[in-house]
């Protein structure tokens, strides 16, 4: 079923909304969806629901849909926030569209010394759009939330239960207590030329841990979405050891409970 994205959806049950140009466009023109086709509907903050486009007489009338059903979903743990410095060119937006297929939370544009682009309003206008289209391709319930940049001296105190800086000389763990229980996770991801000295001194001086991701250097599109691929996978890990447990409690029907 198609995807669309519908800000307010909570609030438009059994209602009839106008969507806009463009996803009229895409739906009608490119899908060539007809009337009473249904579509599945999110608005990136946890709820989803069914619609139906409805039949209009005049086809250059505003195409109208209706929403049959909502329903909300749990928001995923941890809270995974990015910061991290902007390659250059269109490797901005392969970035922000690798995140939030990841499963990234929170993007934050970073300003460090060694950062070579900062990015204007409008062009965090268009990540914002690139965070949508890539929630709606993936079957994402939760759009990754675009800030505006902010420089690495307010970044360090971003306030999380587990705070990691990318770096080569770190280690290659996750500390204790980084899953669905640690509640937020910031990472910090540094330019090209990476950190300065001071950048990282007065990272672990407010106890951010270095963490190496890879024994290669990354590009820092690659060390974002690694970053963001390792603490997804750990938590479906769990999430996985968590469920085998349950079952194998459950079906253990002569004796005691059995762990996976």
């Amino acid at each position: 079923m198609e995807r669309v994205y519908l800000p307010d959806l909570a609030s438009v049950q059994g209602q009839l909304v106008e969507l806009d140009d463009r996803q009229a466009h895409h739906l009608v023109r490119v899908l060539r969806l007809r009337d009473g086709c249904p579509v599945e509907l999110f608005d990136g903050v946890g709820h989803m629901g069914v619609g139906r486009i409805e039949p209009v007489d005049d086809r250059r009338a505003p195409l109208m849909m209706r929403v049959e059903e909502v329903r909300s979903i749990a928001r995923r743990r941890p809270h995974l926030v990015v910061a991290a410095a902007l390659p250059k060119g269109p490797r901005s937006e392969d970035m922000v569209n690798a995140l939030a297929q990841l499963g990234v939370d929170c993007l934050i544009p970073l300003r460090t010394r060694r950062s070579v682009t900062d990015p204007r309003p409008g062009r965090v206008d268009r990540f914002r759009l690139a965070a949508i289209e890539a929630a709606r391709q993936c079957n994402a319930v939760f759009l990754m939330r675009i800030q505006e940049p902010m420089d690495f001296e307010d970044a360090v105190k971003i306030e999380a239960a587990t705070r990691l800086i990318a770096a080569p000389e770190g280690e290659a763990t996750l500390p204790r207590g980084s899953g669905q229980e640690a509640g937020t996770i910031a990472v910090l991801v540094g330019p090209e030329g990476g950190w300065t000295e001071d950048e990282l001194a007065a990272a672990v001086e407010r106890r951010w841990r270095p963490w190496r991701l890879s024994e290669q250097v990354l590009r820092i599109e690659q060390a974002a979405g690694a970053a963001a691929g390792i603490i997804r996978f750990m938590d479906l890990v769990n999430q996985e050891k968590f469920c085998g447990k349950l079952q194998m409690t459950d079906s253990a029907s002569n004796g005691p409970p059995q762990e996976a």
